[in-house]
């Protein structure tokens, strides 16, 4: 028969804490038992934070307490292994519990700073944006007035030079152009009293008599006397060069300067021509004319034809020489360096006449001519052999070669491939950018091209130059 207050007290126990009498106990609070185990070396160090792995070893020494029976220890012992359990599960909730935390954090932060590079790419986007429509917008301006500007300032030659020049034309070879057509040279009579009149002078002059012939309409931005007595005259807008191009008008202003003998000198425009019959007679009426009539060339506009070598310098068995022919009119000469042109009933290649450095026929020195030469008088250097006592028509060394620009013997100063002259080439085209291209600038795009393939049988590195 089952005691009935046993079983009264296994249900208190399972129910909660068990009420103990609290005059046989000494320990009243929390305060109270750590001073208790602490005394009884049950708890330390003295004074340690209380931890569930503290309590959990305090159990454990009290149960190596003598004078604990076997159900006590037990019980004791079970309590210390739980609270080791609860200790490892809170750690572990600690632990995901600050997780989760930093991971919130860190996802809330990395929105709002996504939130906000999103709002400054936008506001950067719609800066650049009003940027690039004004640009366009200015642009197409330009595009719009380039038919017509006549009346753009001179300054305005750094950004935009003549009509038909493309966007993308370097600016300093459409500036020179633009200035370059913009010029008139001047042929003056020897007689003339400008030839003594300094530059100052010479403005003054041109310009009252530029007013005079045009009613003020038309101005003279430059006026410059050259070595040779010429005078190149630069107007200061593309209508003034429309006015002053037509043969009445430049009349009328060279009576209104007082020099009716003057004249103005076209500007010229020379190709090379390869391989052409030696059948052709240059100073033959008859043959120019059927050159002209053949190729479609308007009359007035080819102006001359000479050979590059002087006839009498050719071989016995010669039947072909190069030629330079001249035009006056740069469309006629653009269009025969593309088709080429038909001579004596010869299909001939046609390239520009690029211009190439300067170089003295005495002492053999670059950028000066013989006329201007300091070299002493009796010194003459020939150009096959190097030698300083004869001309290069009076060498008898033919086999012997030296070239005084490069100090070498296995080539003459006159070759085309010397290192010298190449480097010299290069120098001057860096100076005048249109001697690089292929064509005369022009108002066709094609023409400010800076490449052109090589065609006919001459396939040289200086193609185009004599």
């Amino acid at each position: 028969m089952t005691d009935p207050e046993g079983q009264e007290q296994g249900k208190m126990r399972a129910a909660g804490a068990v009420e103990l009498d609290k005059e046989e106990q000494e320990v009243g609070d929390s305060e109270k038992g750590r001073s208790y185990l602490e005394e009884r070396m049950l708890l330390i160090p003295h004074g340690a934070p209380l931890t569930l792995g503290a309590l959990a070893t305090t159990l454990f020494q009290m149960a190596a307490l003598l004078g604990m029976g076997l159900p006590v220890i037990n019980a004791v012992c079970t309590v210390a292994f739980l609270l080791k359990d609860v200790k490892l599960g809170a750690v572990a909730e600690d632990i995901r519990e600050i997780a989760n935390s930093q991971f919130n954090e860190m996802t809330s932060d990395l929105k709002e700073f996504t939130d906000r590079l999103k709002e400054k790419v936008m506001e950067e986007l719609v800066k650049k944006m009003a940027v690039l429509e004004k640009k366009t917008a200015e642009l197409a301006e330009v595009a719009k007035k380039s038919g017509n500007i006549g009346s753009t300032p001179y300054r305005d030659a750094l950004t935009r030079a003549v009509s038909g020049t493309p966007m993308d034309t370097n600016p300093r070879l459409a500036a020179k152009e633009s200035v370059r057509q913009r010029q008139s040279l001047i042929d003056l009579p020897k007689e003339s009293n400008l030839r003594d009149c300094t530059n100052l002078v010479l403005v003054g002059k041109f310009s009252e008599a530029m007013g005079k012939a045009t009613a003020q309409k038309h101005k003279i931005r430059l006026v410059l006397k050259l070595q040779n007595g010429g005078i190149l005259v630069e107007m200061a807008t593309d209508e003034g060069v429309a006015w002053l191009a037509s043969k009445t008008n430049a009349e009328a202003f060279l009576w209104e300067l007082g020099e009716t003998k003057a004249s103005f000198k076209m500007r010229l425009f020379k190709v090379i021509t390869y391989y052409v019959s030696l059948n052709l007679d240059t100073n033959n009426k008859k043959d120019r004319k059927e050159i002209k009539e053949t190729n479609s060339i308007p009359e007035g506009v080819l102006t001359k034809i000479r050979w590059i070598k002087p006839p009498t310098q050719r071989r016995l068995d010669q039947h072909l020489a190069h030629a330079i022919i001249t035009f006056s009119d740069v469309e006629t000469a653009n269009r025969t360096i593309i088709n080429g042109l038909s001579i004596c009933h010869k299909r001939v290649s046609v390239v520009k006449c690029r211009k190439e450095p300067i170089r003295c026929l005495k002492c053999q020195g670059w950028d000066h001519v013989a006329s201007e030469c300091v070299i002493s008088k009796e010194v003459n250097i020939c150009r096959t052999c190097g030698v300083r006592d004869h001309w290069t028509s009076k060498c008898n060394q033919q086999e012997v070669t030296y070239c005084m620009s490069c100090r070498a013997h296995d080539h003459t100063i006159w070759d085309r491939g010397c290192p010298t002259f190449l480097r010299k080439i290069d120098e001057l085209n860096a100076r005048d950018l249109a001697n690089d291209i292929p064509f005369f600038p022009a108002k066709e795009n094609w023409t400010w091209s800076q490449s052109y393939p090589l065609q006919g049988p001459l396939q040289s590195p200086i193609f185009g130059y004599l």
